[in-house]
């Protein structure tokens, strides 16, 4: 991943992102289902850290099913602006997941839903290194992918547009 052009791409996107995905998690039963649960068991925790948030769409749900302490984070400040204006009352930052800005053991559990889309095996391992650093012993990590054989590089649909 090149992380300046993926911060290009959703940059120039991030309005026309969020009209196309804010609402996705309506058609995703079994996501919802594993987010409701997720909620239940760490709202008590302390702080909750939504990697790659983009305009908000899981953290919302997260904070309309008990998550009371969480912090949005997205490489694009762009979509952090998006993401903002959709939810007032959550709390965003530009950050990077290979560089997370906090304090060692900060989270009582962190979410990176469909966030490791750009990354290679090599940034992966940086981005769960990371992860791990931020998270307090005991706390929870819950992250989720698309599956299948073929590869989309979003990074290069977005930028050709």
């Amino acid at each position: 991943m090149d992380p300046q052009k993926v911060i290009a791409c959703y940059n120039a996107t991030a309005k026309e992102y969020a009209k196309g995905l804010y609402n996705e998690l309506a058609g995703k039963p079994f996501d919802r289902m594993l987010l409701r649960q997720f909620a239940n068991e760490n709202a008590a925790k302390g702080p909750m850290l939504d990697l790659g948030c983009g305009p908000g769409q899981t953290i919302r749900f997260l904070a309309d099913n008990g998550m009371a302490d969480i912090l949005g984070t997205d490489l694009s400040n762009e979509i952090i602006a998006v993401a903002g204006n959709l939810n007032p009352d959550i709390k965003f930052e530009t950050a990077d997941m290979l560089a997370l800005p906090f304090a060692d053991s900060s989270f009582g559990s962190v979410v990176a839903f469909y966030a490791i889309v750009h990354f290679d095996m090599a940034q992966l391992s940086i981005a769960f290194q990371k992860i791990d650093r931020v998270l307090r012993p005991g706390g929870h990590f819950l992250l989720s992918f698309h599956i299948g054989d073929e590869i989309f590089h979003r990074d290069e649909f977005l930028v050709s547009r």
